[in-house]
């Protein structure tokens, strides 16, 4: 963030890192963007293929992230798209287009492996996995050029692209006979970095143990409080570290087995959690430092919502916020609000504004992570209320900077992290409620 860049220029120190938070997001395009998009449904109708193909990848195309290479040459278009670990290699002609992404390398032939992919093809609706001649393991989409339309192609090139990021981690970690393909797009954090991202998830996850351990509720009466202890874990993990491979399929896991209609109950769905988070905690810190490393996104997973969807979140938990509040306020209130806060950031593509407030409530809580991460100055409560509010005052501004804001900054309490929190939450309330 560089809100604080406009003021406090020649006294206060001030420094950001270099340093992605939570996952891309491909919910916002330029109008260039949105430019490309008209001319590849245009030239595909006029049955202009290859001249559709190339404005369809202008389209892929984000910010700075070389996601996306093509060439165009006699007849014949090569193109390449990064996502994540993974990268996609095509060629379309007159004929035909084809997409391919190699996953892992089998050594030898492995009928258990074979059979899961197969099982695997039968949840996928434009792609399939197939193995090639060297062994390497393949997710493939192919179409005839009249039957590949700017919106089927995004569809099937989404599919392939996040499951084959996805998938590659769960075959190395399910089956020995794997083995990694070489990626060389892949850029390592450094080792300060590492080290401070190692410290954050064994404490977060350290603590949270400890809480469920030392609780002074009945768990067993309230297997609610448990898990929104397990459930901040998780996405404060995601979004802070922001951890790559097996750690971050992990974290889906948990994501979709709480909240799948599997017919297990909060006590399972808490066991579940816990036993992956136990895995994450058993990592040593090369193993887990393996893990954590940037790489650019061609298409985003999140689901792109309005506002209003942090609003319903926070409704839906306004009961057990009161109650807690008045009843056991540490450490479940927090808990409460950093998985509103994490679950928001988790599974949707927000608002600049409400996202970048949302992030203001981790800036906070987690002041000490940041500053081991190189940030400055310090948002400590009550001391850094100056620095808060300028950072609120900045977010609310954004596209108006003649904006009066007093009335919103009034919302906000610096008691403390629990009245920080919920003041916060009712001001992202107001906001989202405000856009309606």
């Amino acid at each position: 963030m560089s809100f604080l860049n406009k003021i406090f220029k020649s006294t206060e120190p001030i420094v950001i890192p270099d340093i992605t938070f939570g996952r891309f997001s491909d919910a916002i395009k330029r109008d260039q963007n949105y430019a490309s998009w008209d001319k590849a449904v245009q030239a595909f109708d006029n049955e202009k293929y290859l001249v559709s193909y190339t404005h369809f990848l202008d389209y892929l195309v984000n910010d700075a992230s070389n996601n996306v290479i093509y060439n165009l040459h006699q007849g014949i278009l090569n193109f390449e798209l990064i996502q994540g670990s993974i990268k996609i290699e095509g060629q379309a002609n007159f004929q035909k287009f084809t997409a391919t992404a190699r996953i892992v390398h089998s050594e030898t032939s492995n009928l258990a492996l074979y059979r899961y992919l197969l099982e695997s093809n039968f949840q996928l609706k434009y792609t399939k996995y197939g193995l090639d001649a060297d062994g390497n393991i393949l997710l493939i989409f192919d179409t005839l050029v009249e039957d590949s339309s700017p919106h089927k192609l995004y569809e099937a090139l989404k599919e392939l692209a996040t499951e084959a990021d996805r998938k590659d981690d769960v075959l190395l970690n399910k089956f020995k006979s794997t083995k990694p393909i070489e990626r060389t797009h892949i850029n390592r954090v450094n080792r300060h970095q590492a080290q401070a991202k190692y410290t954050f998830v064994q404490h977060q996850i350290e603590k949270t143990f400890q809480h469920v351990a030392e609780s002074d509720i009945d768990l067993q009466k309230y297997p609610g409080a448990e898990a929104f202890l397990l459930l901040n874990t998780i996405y404060q993990i995601d979004y802070l570290v922001k951890p790559e491979g097996i750690i971050k399929e992990k974290i889906a896991l948990c994501h979709e087995y709480y909240f799948e209609n599997s017919g297990a109950d909060v006590f399972d769905k808490n066991r579940f959690i816990t036993a992956r988070l136990k895995e994450i905690r058993q990592l040593s810190e090369a193993e887990l430092v393996e893990q954590l490393y940037d790489v650019s996104y061609t298409f985003g997973t999140a689901k792109p919502e309005a506002g209003q969807i942090v609003s319903s979140i926070i409704d839906a938990q306004a009961k057990d916020i009161q109650w807690y509040m008045s009843n056991h306020p540490y450490p479940y209130v927090s808990a409460i609000t950093g998985y509103i806060v994490g679950l928001s950031l988790y599974a949707y593509a927000l608002p600049i504004q409400i996202k970048e407030l949302l992030h203001l409530y981790y800036r906070v809580v987690h002041d000490l992570y940041f500053g081991q991460l190189g940030f400055s100055p310090r948002y400590t409560l009550p001391d850094g209320e100056k620095y808060i509010s300028h950072e609120i005052k900045n977010i609310l501004q954004l596209g108006d900077t003649n904006k009066d804001v007093k009335r919103e900054l009034q919302i906000i309490s610096y008691t403390d992290i629990n009245h920080f929190g919920l003041s916060l939450l009712s001001l992202i309330d107001h906001v989202a409620k405000s856009s309606q």
